[in-house]
């Protein structure tokens, strides 16, 4: 390998990494909630928010929330 190949191998090599870095800081913050109405049954919540901040300050935030709803048995539920 001739001189100048080996300093253009041993620049990419160190340029490269640097294209695909990683965020500086990435946060992720979970909220799980379970709520009880009078009625019966359950509803559980959970939200998720996962912050990344890049080296050069930008910002990405996802945000993913989920709920479900779970009745009780038929004939439970107070008459109307």
């Amino acid at each position: 390998m001739s001189h100048v190949n080996k300093i253009i191998f041993a620049s990419l090599a160190l340029i490269l990494p640097a294209c695909g870095s990683a965020p500086a800081r990435t946060e992720t913050t979970t909220t799980s909630t379970v709520t009880r109405p009078e009625g019966g049954g359950e509803s559980h919540q959970q939200t998720s928010q996962t912050t990344e901040v890049a080296q050069d300050g930008s910002q990405t935030t996802e945000r993913t929330e989920s709920t479900q709803t779970t009745t009780p048995a038929t004939g439970s539920a107070p008459a109307q």
